[in-house]
């Protein structure tokens, strides 16, 4: 299994907007990483093809050019890594994307995806459903309305 991580910050004027109370930020930024998990609008996927699209470029993709040799499945909603972006958001990479992320993976540049962080380390901490295989568990599908969608 790959895992990405999330790095949050949170500056002074988010602490003080918590009333200095670390507990408080702490738990807005829990809620704020844990929302995506709960919205799928249109708004929701439009977010998503955002954070997808900075996270290609961290992964070594460049932005997609109309060039012949770069392929776009999706003509109406276009590719993650396009430089501008239409009206619906994008949910596949080009083939262009996808020939520069096999590059930077065989440059080494996704050791971090194998980083797999320790269950006891968890915010929330362990339980059935969190999509981590804790130390009691064989194993760890989720949660029931997500993996039902694919049976």
């Amino acid at each position: 299994m790959k895992y990405v991580e999330l790095v949050l910050v949170a500056d002074s004027v988010e602490y003080q907007s918590a009333f200095n109370s670390k507990r408080k930020v702490i738990s807005r930024l829990v809620n704020a990483v844990n929302y995506v998990d709960l919205d799928t609008t249109a708004e929701s996927l439009g977010i998503a093809s955002n954070l997808a699209h900075g996270i290609g470029h961290n992964l070594g993709m460049d932005h997609d050019f109309a060039a012949p040799k770069c392929v776009c499945a999706d003509k109406k909603a276009g590719c993650i890594m396009a430089e501008a972006r239409g009206l619906q958001p994008a949910q596949v990479f080009s083939s262009c994307s996808r020939d520069a992320l096999q590059r930077s993976l065989a440059r080494g540049i996704g050791m971090c995806l194998y980083n797999l962080p320790d269950p006891s380390l968890l915010v929330r901490g362990q339980k059935c459903g969190n999509s981590y295989v804790d130390p009691d568990e064989e194993c760890d599908c989720g949660k029931p309305e997500v993996w039902r969608v694919y049976l």
